[in-house]
């Protein structure tokens, strides 16, 4: 996992109000989740589950086009071609609009 894609995660899960550190091998150990403690790996950029709780956590909109999937929350959105793959696409979507939520409550 690259810097980049680490930063995102943190910022994702800090708009979802997860407390968490990013290990060097790209999974994120976790404090908690709202009001659930939970200790181990989250990664939504790999993992769709984690992924879509986190669109639900954060009521973000998911629409599919053609080639491409669109993620929203209030006026920002992100859109991501499906040429990677549908899930791939819609998990990184989700993660960027989350980041860009946990970057406005810096």
């Amino acid at each position: 996992m690259n810097e980049d894609d680490a930063d995102l995660l943190r910022s994702a899960a800090k708009a979802a109000g997860i407390e968490s550190r990013v290990e060097t091998n790209g999974t994120t150990l976790l404090s908690g989740i709202g009001t659930k403690l939970r200790v181990g790996s989250w990664n939504p950029f790999e993992n769709t589950d984690e992924a879509l709780h986190l669109a639900a956590v954060l009521n973000l909109g998911v629409t599919f086009g053609n080639g491409s999937i669109c993620v929203r929350k209030a006026n920002y959105e992100y859109v991501e071609g499906t040429s990677n793959g549908l899930n791939a696409a819609l998990r990184r979507s989700i993660v960027r609009v989350a980041a860009h939520v946990g970057s406005l409550l810096r």
